[in-house]
Formats: C-alpha cells, structure tokens, sequence
C-alpha cells in the first residue's frame, strides 16, 4: 500500500460532494435532512421525559410501573404522548389500578385498523367501542386492567362495523370508514 488518497475520496471513502436522497410519499429527502430531523424527535423526547421525570422521580420507591414517551406523526406535526401506568395525582405520581395499553393506529384506504397491546386478558373480556371520533378499550381479568378511552380515529367511521381480533396479547380492531362500504 502506498498510502495515496485515491482521487475524489474522502478520508472514509465517501465520496466528495455526493448527497445521498430517498423518496418516502412522493418527497425526495436527503438522509442528512432526515438525520437531522431525527435528532430534533430525539431532543424534544429527551426534554419531555426530563420534564416528566422530575415529577415522577422517587414518587413510586418500591412499586413496579411502566411509564414511556411514544414519538409519532400526524398530518405533518410531531406528537409525542407518554404512556404507561405512572399517572400524576394533587399528591404526586402513583401507580394507576388500570393500564393504558400501547396502541397504534392506521388509516388504511377502506378502514382505519388500531393495534393494542393488553397481555394477560382473555377475548371475552375485552369491550371496544366507538364514541364519535374515539376509540375506546376496555379490558380485565384479575388483577390485569386496561382502559384507553381517547384513541383519536383519523376518519369517520361506522361503528356498527367494528370487529376485532385477540391473539398472543395483540388486539387488532378495525372499523370500516363511512362511505367506504
């Protein structure tokens, strides 16, 4: 090896000058734009949680609990929500009797399809149903308890039409879009 610099390369091999692009909904974006506004996601997560965490912080010693931040987008605005079953109280954080299951949802072309995760219940305890914009869920068994009563459906629905399904803690509800047969 000679030690040259092959000519147009940059320490690393990447080429000088080459921007790399990709195209997501008919956007071109460069992966630098991206990275960039993944760390954007990233810092506004990191200040919400510090936020958050020094309300919760110490508050629960002892008792097991759940408690995250999910980042999504929505028309084109960032959401980030947090979820778990740490709720704050006039008194401080507790632990809540009842979960708040991780859920996401999807606005196919005919339905809109949400996915929740609620281990450890069985199908014929489980209620869903359509309160004008909303999704609710509700499900128990035992000492297990989970309600979400604010799933926000991205369309007008029928909510005769929904239906579910429940397999290895996974409940997939769908509900047909009005208009959409």
């Amino acid at each position: 090896m000679t030690g040259r610099k092959k000519p147009g390369r940059k320490k690393g091999g990447v080429k000088k000058g080459k921007e790399v692009f990709f195209e997501h909904n008919g956007q071109r974006i460069s992966v630098g734009e991206f990275l960039r506004g993944v760390g954007e996601l990233i810092d506004m997560a990191i200040k919400k949680a510090e936020k958050e965490g020094e309300r919760k912080k110490g508050a629960t010693r002892g008792v097991s609990g759940v408690w995250g931040l999910k980042i999504r987008t929505r028309e084109g605005k960032t959401l980030i929500e947090d979820f778990g079953d740490i709720r704050e109280t006039a008194k401080g954080p507790v632990l809540a009797k009842r979960r708040e299951p991780v859920f996401d949802v999807h606005d196919m072309s005919r339905e809109v399809v949400v996915s929740a995760e609620i281990p450890g219940v069985d199908r014929k305890d489980i209620r869903v149903e359509v309160k004008g914009d909303l999704l609710v869920i509700k499900a128990g068994r035992g000492n297990r308890r989970y309600t979400r009563d604010d799933i926000v459906l991205p369309a007008g629905v029928d909510p005769r039409s929904v239906k579910f399904t429940y397999k290895n803690g996974v409940l997939d509800v769908r509900v047909r879009k009005l208009g959409k047969g």
